[in-house]
């Protein structure tokens, strides 16, 4: 691999020449990047859409950085990222955490569980795939060095293989090769069914 080659620093008292890490960096330190830098709303007579959810109204901000007609419009913090029970990657969630019985399917954790794709979500073949699904905690999900589905997927792959087996494996392979995977509507209906079977047998 090539070294990139030196550039020189776009920062308004600085000349310095520095390596970028990629072709986009401009600035040799965060100190020399501008300060505030407001996003631009593109405004055609005064007037802006709403970015609210559902809600397509034009209306004139009283600044730039007023995206939302209204207070009701804006989202409150985590809401854009929360997924909701009645959705299908929700019911999703929700069969794969009850299927371990609401514990860590590697330490036995019961607090702070979500469901983690094995083979990622934007595979929509395996999506909704119940095989395709695991209950971790969040340390085991996402912030342990040792051993973490996100930090350390090549030993986290090796586990599950022998968790699960390597004949489940295969076959998960397999299905995340189809190009189609269930559609939404068929994933809701199986997920729907599949819950109320694991709620009454609890």
């Amino acid at each position: 691999m090539k070294p990139k080659k030196l550039k020189q620093c776009k920062g308004a008292d600085c000349e310095q020449l520095f390596r970028p890490f990629t072709s986009l960096q401009k600035y040799c330190s965060p100190q020399c990047a501008p300060k505030g830098k407001k996003r631009k709303v593109a405004l055609v007579d005064g007037m802006v859409v709403c970015s609210g959810r559902g809600c397509r109204v034009e209306f004139k901000p009283k600044s730039k950085r007023n995206r939302y007609c209204s207070p009701e419009c804006r989202p409150k913090y985590g809401q854009k990222y929360k997924i909701g029970k009645t959705t299908v990657d929700g019911k999703w969630s929700r069969v794969i955490r009850l299927m371990a019985d609401n514990k860590c399917e590697y330490c036995g954790s019961t607090e702070g569980l979500s469901a983690h794709h094995i083979i990622a979500r934007s595979n929509h073949a395996v999506r909704w795939n119940l095989d395709n699904g695991v209950c971790l905690c969040s340390l085991h999900h996402t912030f342990s060095s040792d051993f973490s589905a996100h930090l350390n997927p090549i030993e986290f792959a090796l586990w599950m293989t022998n968790h699960w087996g390597i004949i489940w494996w295969n076959g998960l392979k397999i299905e995340a090769s189809f190009p189609d995977g269930m559609n939404r509507d068929d994933a809701n209906t199986m997920l729907t069914n599949k819950l109320k079977e694991l709620q009454s047998g609890r």
